[in-house]
């Protein structure tokens, strides 16, 4: 997440991929891969991605997540949550 918050969101992806190919079932690095690929304007990629969080998790929301992984900055946590909705996640 760092890596996509000081702007070095290409990097971002990789390590989440590498994130998610260590726990596939982990859907922390899912959910905020769909978000970056949201905010890098690859919705479809981003979609897809979102439908496998659903597919781990049925019940995901993204307020869930973040009450859970908060980023301790409202704006922030506001601003992820905006992108997993873009993604296709649930609120």
């Amino acid at each position: 997440m760092t890596l996509h918050l000081v702007g070095r969101k290409e990097e971002a992806v990789q390590s989440f991929k590498k994130a998610i190919a260590l726990n596939p079932t982990h859907v922390l690095p899912q959910a905020f891969l769909a978000a970056v690929y949201a905010d890098l304007g690859r919705t479809d990629e981003a979609k897809t991605i979102a439908a496998g969080v659903m597919r781990v998790d049925p019940k995901f929301t993204a307020t869930r997540l973040l009450q859970s992984h908060t980023l301790h900055d409202p704006a922030r946590d506001a601003q992820f949550k905006n992108l997993m909705h873009r993604a296709g996640l649930p609120e």
